[in-house]
């Protein structure tokens, strides 16, 4: 599974992180947890949240987004965005 298309947006008000994620496996993968870490300063974490896709077919594309109710506390440095599943 690839993360692509990563991007944040009303950082100041009501943070968002939308990105796709996608399956260049030749066969799908089932119930994906994706989680997205954000950084801040000195690279310390000021915020995660996670969802689930319950199946990804081969070479299928999926939009992921990550919502806050509340501006993150300090700047961006950096996000991670990472799918954990079995096969």
């Amino acid at each position: 599974l690839i993360i692509k298309d990563e991007r944040i947006s009303e950082e100041d008000t009501t943070p968002r992180i939308d990105a796709v994620i996608q399956n260049t496996d030749i066969l799908p993968v089932k119930n994906i947890r994706v989680v997205v870490i954000v950084y801040g300063d000195n690279d310390n974490a000021i915020a995660v949240s996670s969802t689930v896709i319950n199946e990804l077919g081969k070479d299928q594309s999926q939009p992921v987004i990550f919502t806050w109710p509340q501006p993150f506390i300090g700047d961006v440095s950096r996000i991670e965005i990472m799918p954990i599943y079995d096969n």
